[in-house]
Parts: C-alpha cells; structure tokens; sequence
C-alpha cells in the first residue's frame, strides 16, 4: 500500500464514527484524527463537505468521503493489501446486512441508549436531531414510553 494519509473528521460519542475507527483497527491502519463538535456549525468542516452535516467525514489528500456507507468501502479500494473487512467475497451481503441492520436498529438503540443516559445528553444536542436530521425526539422522556418495546427489540436483533 502506498503511504495514504487518512484523516477522520468525527467526534467521540458517534456511533458511526465508532464504527469507522473500529474498521481503521481492523485493517491496521495509521489514521489520523479530527475532533469536531457534535453539533453543527462546523465552520471548518463545513466548506470542506460542501455542508454535509453528519459525522465521520474521511479525508485522504484531495478526496472527501462522507458517511460510512461510502468510507467502508473506500478503505477496501485505498488499502487493498491491509486484512478485508469483507472475508471471502462478502462485500454485497456484508453491506446489504449493514445498511438494514443499522436502518432497523437506529431508532430502538437510541431509546435504550437514553433510557440510561439520557439526562447527560445536552438539551441542544437533542433539539438538533430533532428539528435537523432525525426528526424525532430523542429525550428520554420521549423515548421512555416505547423503552420496554425497543429494548426487546434490541435484544432480538443482537441474539439473531
């Protein structure tokens, strides 16, 4: 592999953000970090997705990668030589299972999620996902009434 420097725009508690440094582990790769806020604005990121709001963003040199649909992949073809995150061929159903798995688990994993750390999620952090990207809210006060439906579901999915 040639020396690529990857950089990832993304902030601690995101869980896709997770799920992109867990893939830099995986494979082994050196990656360098960018902690942005949870929140937009993102005066420094902003200009350089073109406004794309969501966490991580991946940078390697002129190329901008945003959402993790998009790196996952992207790694595979950058670091072709480090170990696959898609053993044998498994590249279709490996994402196909994650796109649905994350489609479906989103909403029930967040209202167990605030079940039990809801009062630590700042208030702005929750009018923001409300009225900017998920179009819920998410306080563990609107969440609590479905919190014994999502936390069967969760377990469901994760025995499965």
């Amino acid at each position: 592999m040639d020396n690529k420097e990857f950089i990832l725009h993304h902030y601690e508690f995101s869980p896709f953000s997770q799920k992109v440094r867990t893939a830099f582990g995986l494979k082994g790769l050196a990656w360098r970090s960018v902690e942005i806020a949870p929140l937009p604005p993102r005066p420094l990121l902003e200009p350089l997705t073109g406004g794309y709001r969501r966490a991580p963003v991946m940078q390697v040199g002129a190329d901008i990668y945003c959402d993790t649909n998009l790196i996952l992949p992207a790694l595979e073809r950058l670091a072709p030589a480090a170990p696959t995150l898609y053993p044998r061929g498994s590249e279709g159903v490996a994402e196909g299972l994650g796109f649905a798995w994350e489609r479906q688990m989103w909403v029930p994993t967040i209202g167990v999620l605030v079940h039990y750390i809801g009062e630590h999620i700042p208030p702005e952090f929750i009018k923001d996902r409300k009225e900017g990207y998920l179009m819920i809210d998410i306080s563990k006060e609107a969440m609590a009434p479905q919190f014994e439906q999502h936390l069967g579901f969760v377990r469901a999915q994760l025995a499965w």
